[in-house]
């Protein structure tokens, strides 16, 4: 289902093992979707989206940690064509620095190819 107004369709968040969102969920991923428009927007690029929603079940697969925001819906883990994970990072920063979006957390997994990104409360960026 696509979004109004958005770059995003829910599909692109679903977990692996299922095609619904409990309410809360859905509520949490249209706040980060919000974020996440914001920055496709600025960057004039798509972003996609490796991870978003994770069931319990299949972030215990993954090897995510038991209070990990996917499993909220307050997380994704994104990476784009055009950018590294490190310049994605840096101007996802430069934007939440210019008060532009409003995230609780990034952190980029060089390694990986992938930003982690997330609506839960504000911690310090590495």
């Amino acid at each position: 289902m696509k979004l109004e107004n958005s770059n995003f369709d829910l599909s692109e968040f679903k977990s692996k093992d299922t095609d619904s969102f409990p309410n809360d969920v859905l509520v949490n991923l249209i706040e980060l979707i919000k974020q996440l428009d914001i920055i496709r927007n600025y960057i004039n690029e798509p972003i996609i989206v490796n991870s978003g929603y994770r069931t319990p079940e299949h972030n215990a697969i993954v090897g995510g940690v038991k209070s990990s925001y996917h499993i909220q819906g307050k997380a994704a883990d994104i990476r784009t064509k055009k950018y590294s994970a490190t310049q994605l990072y840096d101007i996802i920063k430069m934007l939440q620095n210019d008060n532009k979006i409003n995230l609780g957390y990034a952190q980029v997994y060089k390694s990986r190819g992938f930003v982690h990104v997330d609506i839960g409360p504000t911690r310090k960026w590495s």
